[in-house]
């Protein structure tokens, strides 16, 4: 396989990116009634309310939204504009004050958090702990993603097809160390190391659709025959 592919690092470009530190979840991540109830104090506040996937919310193919919400206070953020969201916020200044030296004010979310929230775009992200290969996409633009999780900011469905293949998870777990309970640890030094062939595929991206489709009707576990017809359209991309 790496014979016949460029390292995923390096066919996106720099484009793969660790979800968000807030340093405290506690101040940050909100359920749907505490997202409402700031909202009906200031309707301001729903400008920088984004829906928020974790580790556990990510699937094979699509995310599973679990009603949890982030509040971006990127670096530069006029907290003023936001009394509601301050009000929140304030009550665990105590706190947020604790968290790592860094270039941010109390109120807002940790250095290094702002590139992952402004890429308002349609992205394939997976989570860091999983047993085997979870890449997903979402449709969601304004989805953003907790540091459980890394997004790889493409559409891009033949490499979609590639990763979810049973070919990279063979690739994956020989190249992975397991842990406990048979996971695997997908993070940036091996996640990268994945050969991907250059050349895009119209058959698979094709099969990659149909499988989105299916799955957005409630058929994930109808698979089985589309699940054979692309590590079919895989292999002959890397010439098995």
């Amino acid at each position: 396989m790496r014979q016949n592919g460029i390292p995923l690092g390096e066919y996106a470009k720099g484009k793969i990116h660790y979800g968000i530190k807030t340093g405290c979840n506690e101040a940050f991540m909100i359920d749907g009634p505490t997202r409402q109830r700031l909202i009906d104090e200031d309707p301001a506040s729903e400008e920088i309310i984004r829906p928020l996937l974790r580790g556990r919310d990510i699937r094979k193919w699509r995310p599973e939204f679990a009603g949890r919400w982030l509040i971006c206070t990127v670096h530069g953020t006029d907290i003023s504009l936001y009394p509601a969201i301050e009000r929140h916020l304030r009550k665990y200044k105590t706190q947020l004050e604790k968290r790592a030296p860094g270039n941010y004010q109390w109120f807002e979310l940790q250095s290094g958090s702002d590139h992952s929230l402004m890429n308002l775009q349609r992205k394939i992200i997976f989570p860091d702990i999983s047993k085997e290969p979870q890449f997903s996409i979402t449709d969601n633009k304004n989805y953003t993603i907790i540091n459980t999780c890394y997004t790889i900011f493409t559409d891009d469905l033949t490499l979609l097809g590639i990763l979810n293949s049973e070919f990279v998870e063979k690739f994956y777990k020989n190249l992975s160390p397991s842990i406990r309970g048979g996971f695997y640890r997908f993070i940036y030094q091996y996640v990268t190391q994945i050969p991907v062939p250059p050349k895009q595929d119209a058959k698979l991206e094709s099969i990659v659709i149909k499988i989105l489709n299916q799955f957005d009707r409630g058929g994930s576990g109808k698979l089985g025959n589309l699940m054979v017809s692309l590590n079919r359209a895989v292999a002959e991309l890397y010439n098995l």
